[in-house]
């Protein structure tokens, strides 16, 4: 073999070896991500696996995260030795004649409750209404006057648990009406030459409403309410005016229907 053709094969090796040196220098970008990207998994990996694992303190962060990202369902609401107090206002109207020839128009009526909880639904306590309510001559719609009455009385009170902010309860109620009769300036105006009075009696209460509370804090609620007041009282009268001349005796119908606004507090822990 010449040694000018010994030359040329050496450096025709020199030269292809040099050529897959390049390529495997720039093919090396490459790789060095690869390698990157294989720590990063490798290190969330890892970082599941501790989160997996308990604790010393014996807390679970994957526990402790779904159990906070669960959606909590209505709770019960445990009313039983807490008390209850509320407070509402609005008007009120007797749907029936209050006697043959007297009706009514609208009122207004006030109640107020103080409630303990005896079981986790249901509260017992004390009710006392106030309402206020016009007697009119049915034919000519002359005032008579107008009837007050206070009403007190035991009250039984059932609550359902809350939805979201709202719960929903009704109570039922008997006990007492003490009624009164206020003369109108145009009745004593009538009667200035002769003694009218209407005189009502004290008569048994009973009471159904229903009504809902919507929580603003976790124990203060705005509340409607309504209901029926039964006031069904013997009444004196000694009355004579144009178009209206009074029984001795009648019974008036006092009942009334109620719509109320106000608030509730509850001591629920």
């Amino acid at each position: 073999r010449s040694p000018l053709k010994g030359a040329f094969m050496r450096e025709d090796l020199r030269v292809r070896s040099a050529g897959e040196t390049g390529k495997r220098r720039r093919t090396r970008p490459w790789g060095d991500a690869m390698r990157i990207v294989a720590g990063i998994v490798a290190g969330v990996l890892c970082s599941g696996l501790m989160l997996l694992a308990p604790g010393d303190a014996g807390a679970d962060p994957v526990s402790a995260l779904v159990e906070s990202a669960q959606i909590q369902g209505p709770k019960p609401q445990d009313y039983q030795g807490t008390f209850l107090w509320g407070f509402e206002a609005g008007g009120a109207h007797s749907p029936q004649d209050i006697q043959t020839t007297l009706s009514s128009g609208w009122g207004v009526y006030a109640s107020g409750q103080a409630l303990f909880g005896m079981w986790p639904n249901v509260l017992i306590g004390m009710d006392m209404d106030y309402y206020h309510i016009p007697v009119n001559v049915g034919s000519t719609g002359f005032n008579l006057g107008a009837e007050w009455t206070i009403a007190v009385m035991p009250m039984v009170e059932f609550r359902t648990n809350r939805m979201g902010n709202w719960s929903f309860y009704g109570n039922i109620g008997v006990g007492m009406n003490d009624d009164n009769f206020l003369n109108s300036p145009g009745l004593n105006s009538a009667c200035a030459l002769s003694s009218c009075s209407i005189s009502t009696q004290i008569a048994l209460a009973a009471r159904f409403a229903v009504g809902a509370d919507y929580y603003l804090t976790k124990n203060l609620s705005a509340t409607m309410e309504g209901g029926y007041m039964v006031n069904v009282t013997p009444t004196s009268l000694s009355v004579s005016v144009p178009g209206y001349t009074a029984p001795a005796v009648a019974t008036f119908n006092l009942s009334t229907v109620f719509m109320l606004v106000g608030f509730h507090y509850d001591g629920t822990p």
